[in-house]
């Protein structure tokens, strides 16, 4: 019989999205062990303890950390160690790849990197029981087992409007010195179209969410997933590229005969200085509009990043962004503050060049200001985020951002519903985000679905259907 292995997914922020990472985890550990997906993101924290002593008793019990999440993974870890003494706690993650060090005390054993790439080396060490300390996986670029993500519990309960995930490369061929993709995976990798092929076959979906940081490097490469992709059975997917793959009529055409829906595009600013700021030289503003539009003729939707507290900037920079994102039609844009993470050279050097709010590694979590330019005060930031958010999201806004689409009912139907989704997430923030010593409480409470979100899923999965 198998040893149990539980893997713990502590509560995290956007709410309700299903993550790769520990699925990925379960698919590795499988052959020797019985892995339990356990996403404590739905379970009220009462209920840990109880959870925890559910039999089988695990031999490994694993955690996935992030400075989101520092202090419940703490908690849990200490809790394990009392509830299931016998079982070794093992981290991985970001934050513990970046600081192993913090891991000391509550695991016994810390995974840096992609666990696929030490996984036959832990899995060995596991059953002999001589875990070592750390297990070092940043230098590899395996490509890893497709995840098992029959073993994701009650997927119900996650939004489902983005798609469920699917990796097809690891890294990221540029280098914005606020990227965390680098410290997790700094060699680049694709998997190759054979292994797109068995995850779809293993993990049906009606509609993905490719995570590919490299997707639009080479035309070619877009090209042939497209052609994959769209010989497949799902009904749509979204994908990452940078603006300037987009423009070439060919891809385009590609990606809307293969049933793309939304590109995210990484854009993050309208000012050049702020770009340059954070080595994101990729970015042309001035062919920002250009080139959305001629998306968008083909038959796609544009998303964008907008990050608050670049230097350079200045104090009009999300009303600059959210007018921006209104004239050129943006489906949506993702909110985060700028944040050099702990660990991090780009952490050190910043900290020289402005001033560091905290050093508390746990308030690096993208959803409050760690680090400010000159002149710059958190309150300014909290207040132009807000003001963002408000502009972006409102039913409103977003009707008038689709006005281009009113020829189209159902396009137009796809982009509202889409845009008012992701908007969910912001609606926590917005409540209970602020300049408070404590910063943001939006994991206090377990993740349940609002009955308003299920409803408009329920209706963006019929307007899927019908455009198919």
């Amino acid at each position: 019989m198998r040893p149990a292995a539980l893997l713990l997914d502590p509560p995290r922020h956007p709410r309700g999205v299903l993550s790769l990472s520990l699925p990925t985890v379960a698919a590795c550990l499988r052959p020797a062990f019985a892995p339990r997906l356990l996403d404590l993101d739905f379970e009220p924290r009462a209920d840990w303890e109880r959870l925890l002593a559910a039999d089988p008793e695990p031999a490994l019990i694993g955690l996935k950390v992030s400075a989101q999440n520092l202090r419940e993974a703490q908690a849990l870890s200490l809790l394990a160690r009392r509830v299931r003494p016998r079982a070794a706690v093992v981290w991985g993650g970001e934050l513990p790849t970046l600081r192993p060090d913090l891991a000391r005390g509550f695991a016994g054993c810390v995974v840096r990197g992609r666990f696929e790439a030490r996984a036959e080396a832990f899995v060995a060490d596991a059953l002999a029981g001589r875990l070592r300390a750390e297990y070092d996986g940043t230098a590899a670029a395996l490509v890893p087992p497709v995840p098992a993500l029959d073993l994701v519990e009650r997927p119900e309960r996650y939004l489902s409007f983005l798609g469920a995930p699917l990796e097809a490369s690891l890294g990221c061929s540029e280098h914005c010195t606020f990227c965390l993709v680098h410290a997790m995976q700094p060699a680049a990798r694709e998997f190759g179209l054979e292994r797109l092929r068995r995850d779809l076959e293993a993990n049906p979906r009606a509609f993905a969410s490719v995570v590919d940081y490299n997707l639009g490097d080479r035309p070619e490469r877009l090209l042939s997933a497209a052609r994959e992709l769209g010989a497949s059975a799902l009904r749509g997917w979204t994908c990452e590229a940078c603006l300037e793959a987009l423009d070439d009529a060919e891809v385009l055409a590609a990606l809307a005969r293969a049933r793309c829906r939304v590109v995210y595009c990484g854009l993050e600013s309208v000012s050049e200085p702020a770009l340059r700021s954070v080595a994101k030289t990729q970015n042309a503003v001035s062919e920002y509009r250009r080139v959305i539009a001629r998306a968008q003729a083909a038959g796609l939707e544009i998303a964008s990043g907008f990050i608050l507290g670049l230097a350079g900037a200045g104090p009009d920079a999300a009303d600059a962004f959210a007018d921006f994102a209104q004239d050129a039609g943006l489906v949506y844009v993702k909110l985060t503050f700028l944040t050099f993470n702990p660990g991090t050279k780009a952490l050190a050097t910043m900290s020289e060049r402005g001033r560091l709010l905290t050093e508390d590694p746990a308030a690096y979590d993208g959803l409050r200001p760690t680090w400010l330019p000159p002149g710059v005060e958190p309150e300014a930031l909290y207040e132009q985020a807000a003001r963002l958010v408000a502009r972006v999201y409102s039913w409103p806004a977003i009707w008038r951002r689709s006005r281009r689409l009113a020829a189209d009912p159902l396009r137009r139907a796809e982009f509202v519903l889409f845009a008012r989704l992701f908007g969910e997430s912001y609606r926590d923030w917005g409540r209970l985000a602020g300049p408070s010593p404590e910063g943001p409480r939006l994991l206090d409470a377990p993740y349940r679905k609002p009955a308003r979100a299920a409803a408009a899923e329920a209706l963006l999965r019929a307007v899927r259907r019908l455009r198919v």
